[in-house]
């Protein structure tokens, strides 16, 4: 796959990508390839078997921040915008933001990448989906209680002894949920429109995957456009033109310093 040096030359390549029928595209940079595309929190199992004790400390040590979230999957982006590992991936929608994505480590001596994902509009959730509420509220439970099976059949699956602790944490949102729990819902990557409830979610034109057990957002990519690491610099100035900077896709006060200072006065 030949490397991409100038940004022209993305969006043509980009031009050229024919999505199926019905389907929408979104996208994801990468400062090198990739192989196996994971939230912060799967990237090491420590992290992993942590996962409730993330949620409840940020909630702990900072419940003011998270007094107006009425769902678990808000107060998980949340934590996803200050860092916090959580099993939610940042896409976007704007090719030119994953491009910048691409490039923002210009001096990594390693090719960046744009991932292309591609889906049915129909399979995409909203914040209000139930099977949305279903993955969210895994991050409530502690180590084996997320020990599912997920090959058994509906009726079995919602046998199992932790089921009622993931139902209990749902209901705490969703007083209406039904006690039945699909084991495909639960194995699955969902594309969700989360709320749009900070600058950098609309100024990236953002959305989230959010994973479930063992998932595989593999099946999901559609191309993947190679960014020559010796041109990351450049292609950065060019984005820097139409206005996709740091400080454009990171509206907060201190990413402006950052910009100013780096633009202005050099380094340090």
């Amino acid at each position: 796959m030949d490397e991409i040096k100038t940004l022209d030359e993305f969006i043509r390549k980009h031009d050229k990508i024919e999505k199926p029928g019905k389907h929408l595209l979104f996208y994801r940079g990468h400062g090198e390839p990739i192989e196996e595309i994971l939230p912060i929190l799967f990237r090491k199992p420590s992290r992993k078997k942590e996962e409730h004790l993330f949620f409840k400390n940020a909630i702990k040590e900072h419940p003011n921040l998270f007094c107006d979230d009425k769902t678990t999957l808000e107060k998980l982006v949340r934590m996803q915008h200050y860092g916090i590992p959580t099993r939610l991936l940042d896409i976007t929608q704007n090719p030119l933001v994953a491009l910048y994505f691409a490039c923002c480590d210009k001096d990594n001596k390693k090719d960046g990448e744009v991932v292309v994902f591609s889906k049915m509009s129909r399979q995409i959730k909203f914040y209000d989906s139930d099977a949305v509420s279903i993955l969210s509220n895994l991050c409530k439970l502690a180590g084996k209680s997320k020990d599912f099976d997920t090959k058994l059949k509906t009726k079995d699956f919602n046998n199992q002894n932790n089921i009622g602790k993931l139902l209990h944490a749902i209901k705490e949102e969703k007083p209406y949920f039904v006690n039945i729990i699909d084991p495909k819902d639960m194995k699955s990557c969902f594309f969700v429109y989360a709320k749009k409830n900070n600058d950098r979610i609309k100024a990236q034109n953002g959305l989230f995957i959010i994973y479930g057990i063992d998932s595989d957002i593999n099946k999901d990519i559609f191309n993947r456009l190679v960014i020559d690491k010796d041109s990351k610099k450049e292609i950065l100035k060019q984005l820097e033109k139409i206005n996709i900077t740091n400080q454009t896709l990171f509206p907060e006060l201190e990413s402006t310093a950052n910009y100013l200072k780096n633009k202005y006065g050099g380094k340090g």
